[in-house]
């Protein structure tokens, strides 16, 4: 059988299978030739997706099979827990969700006789504070690009006095401003639909499910509870009916763009308490969670002289039966400590690993940093990077699953608490489209142990799997079978600079299993006293053990002194250098700010009497040749000279804003420029950057 073409987009779509089949007394029983496979026992595994010779030989009782391939797929396994995929998680304090934005700081006021938010998340039964109740809201994003329809023109500021509804506010508010980076954004907005976020009407914070971009700002108008009903309700911002289209729109801003620890209001509407799972609609079955400090060189611990981390954090303060008595579990309390729908934790305070830190814990385990600064840079500072939240979730229950468009026919098998289960009869198996139906009904029951095993087509394979294996089968009796199997999986790699996870391998593995039943005709026997029964009562008995051989990298060193140890390369830094021009445009450069740590004095009105004159320009063109700079570089004809920024200082003279100057020392004085790498210069820790480079000539 050959169904082979060389205009197929994937290798594993090309199938070729040539087979000899000899006679009932022959030794040879079978030769196979192209895409064949092998299956031993549970333990030992093999493989469907495999292209080589495979032959099948009887001695009396012994059947043996030879096989000697290439590996073409790859073995992938799915938990599932009552239906549903169990998934683990573990995040770090700094790792919190950043799609969650109060409307206004009166919300974020964590004072006593305020703290709207742990009253709410806090207590047993939730205490909101009516008066701050939002009634209705219009949330707007800034939009760039193409024009939309539905766009609005708005100025959108961070500091926005209330209105009653029959006030307006000031024109001058409305006119052409320019934008003031973390208090006004003006532009084009949208507005946006309701199926995009969830408004929290108590507590007074707004949560995304779509993910918020660091450019992006956000803008609300809204409104409160009045004292006296509806007519006394107060305003922020203008609703969208409340102007002409062809108004500029008065907004609340609550995300600036690039929002920055220095926009001191804006950074405070931000809420950095609440995590994401990776997970949505997560079911309470099969849910755990922990908070766990790490300790160098010791297991992760969840308390602190006896004080459980989930009880101090407020997420353990009832039991299963809501009794007021911790249990060293969770609290799943949709809506409180969870939300289901965006897998999402809460917890009841806003600095739980900061400024609101338990007051039974000792204050050296408060982590500021995920608070005041960016998670960037938070994540730098491991001496306070010492709290995981851990455990595992489960989404919706589901009787079909998605395995994927390139399954090996016949690789599926799935176990439920350990026995295998039946194809075509629990389960159905759509390998056109990788489709999974479970029809027994055990196997969707809440904390059932489902685990779907399954092989994967490689889509291009560039290193060679090679799989070499040899299978017996010796029948002792009718009833009674032994077997032993032995693999070895030979992974090559395309270079001999061997980097970490791509690893040549020789792995080897041998098994042992045996298998026997017997009748027990008096247990019939016995049973047909209380019951009529036909069949045989039986026992049966199976047992199997397995050892491995492994060689996780057959690349050794040459090097005498590592005795023949396996080595790898972690990075050879080819192409590591990445180069961004800050720029040598005079006008993009400033006066210098008085430097910071001077000597001498720490008034600026007396540093200032000692800046001395600073000037800079460019000459274009330019007289300064590239082989100046780099000598050995070449270039092309008309690119010999290179741009560069000419800076004169001279201690002598009187510099820019010094209107008392004191000169009389030059050693004493300074001058300078300088140069903003923009609001996203944060960017520079994430890339790894941190160095500047400048050439002097």
């Amino acid at each position: 059988m050959a169904d082979w073409n060389t205009q197929n987009t994937f290798e594993y779509e090309n199938q070729l299978k040539i087979k000899y089949t000899g006679y009932p007394d022959e030794i040879v029983q079978s030769v196979e030739a192209g895409n064949v496979s092998l299956q031993t026992s549970p333990l030992v595994g093999g493989g469907e997706a495999l292209f080589g010779v495979k032959a099948k030989f009887q001695l009396g009782p012994l059947w043996l099979t030879a096989i000697a391939s290439q590996k073409k797929g790859e073995v992938k396994e799915k938990v599932l827990s009552g239906g549903a995929e169990a998934q683990p998680f573990k995040k770090r304090v700094y790792e919190y969700s950043t799609n969650h934005y109060f409307v206004d700081t009166i919300y974020a006021d964590t004072s006593e006789n305020l703290n709207i938010f742990n009253k709410y998340y806090g207590n047993p039964t939730p205490i909101p504070v009516d008066y701050y109740r939002i009634k209705d809201i219009e949330v707007w994003k800034t939009i760039t690009g193409l024009p939309n329809p539905k766009e609005r023109r708005a100025n959108a500021y961070i500091y926005l006095n209330p209105r009653q509804r029959n006030q307006s506010y000031p024109e001058n508010l409305r006119g052409n401003i320019d934008a003031v980076p973390g208090q006004i954004e003006v532009g084009r907005f949208i507005k946006l639909d309701p199926s995009e976020y969830i408004i929290h009407y108590e507590t007074g914070y707004i949560t995304f499910k779509t993910q918020i971009n660091e450019t992006d700002a956000i803008a609300v108008a809204y409104r409160i509870e009045g004292e006296q009903g509806n007519e006394n309700d107060i305003f922020y911002g203008e609703f969208v009916a409340d102007v002409p289209d062809t108004v500029t729109l008065i907004l609340k801003l609550i995300k600036p763009a690039n929002l920055q620890p220095q926009y001191k209001t804006a950074w405070k509407l931000q809420l950095r308490n609440i995590y994401s799972l990776g997970i949505r609609n997560i079911k309470k079955e099969g849910f755990e969670l922990d908070i766990q400090y790490e300790v160098p060189g010791q297991e992760p611990r969840n308390d602190w002289n006896g004080i459980r981390f989930l009880n101090a954090f407020g997420l353990d303060k009832v039991d299963d039966s809501d009794n007021p008595r911790p249990d060293g579990k969770f609290d799943f309390r949709p809506g409180i400590t969870i939300n289901n729908e965006t897998g999402e934790i809460i917890f009841p305070v806003l600095q739980p690993f900061g400024r609101n830190l338990p007051s039974n814990l000792p204050d050296s385990l408060m982590y500021l940093d995920v608070y005041d600064t960016l998670a960037s840079i938070a994540r730098l500072n491991s001496a306070r990077d010492k709290f995981v939240i851990v455990g595992k979730s489960s989404g919706t229950s589901a009787s079909t699953f998605n395995l994927g468009f390139n399954i090996v026919e016949g690789s599926v098998k799935v176990r439920l608490g350990g026995r295998e289960l039946i194809p075509n009869v629990d389960y159905i198996v759509d390998y056109n489209t990788g489709q999974l139906i479970i029809r027994n009904e055990q196997a969707l029951l809440p904390n059932a142990d489902l685990r779907i095993s399954y092989e994967e087509n490689t889509l291009f394979q560039l290193a060679a799997k090679s799989l070499f294996g040899v299978r017996g089968e010796l029948d002792l009796s009718q009833k009674t079978k032994l077997g032993f199997s032995m693999l070895t999986l030979n992974q090559q790699t395309l270079s001999d600079k061997v980097r970490v996870g791509e690893e040549p391998i020789l792995n080897t593995i041998y098994g042992i299993d045996a298998q026997t039943s017997v009748e027990l005709p008096f247990i019939t026997k016995f049973l047909n006293n209380f019951i009529s029964t036909k069949e045989m009562s039986s026992l049966s008995i199976k047992g199997e053990a397995a050892y491995i051989n492994p060689d996780p990298n057959t690349k050794k060193s040459t090097i005498a002194s590592d005795r023949g140890q396996s080595v790898a390369y972690i990075d050879d830094f080819e192409g590591s250098k990445q180069i961004m021009s800050i720029g040598i445009n005079y006008t993009s450069w400033k006066y210098a700010s008085p430097p910071k740590g001077y000597p001498y004095t720490d008034v600026d009105t007396l540093i200032m009497k000692r800046k001395a004159k600073t000037f800079w320009y460019n000459r274009l063109p330019s007289d300064v040749l590239v082989q100046q700079i780099w000598p050995k570089k070449t270039v092309a004809r008309g690119n010999e000279q290179v741009t560069v920024l000419d800076i004169i200082y001279s201690p002598f003279l009187r510099g820019e804003f010094n209107y008392r100057p004191d000169l009389a020392f030059p050693e004493l004085n300074w001058g300078g420029l300088m140069k903003l790498l923009s609001s996203t210069a944060n960017n520079f820790l994430d890339q790894n950057i941190e160095f500047i480079e400048f050439w002097i000539l």
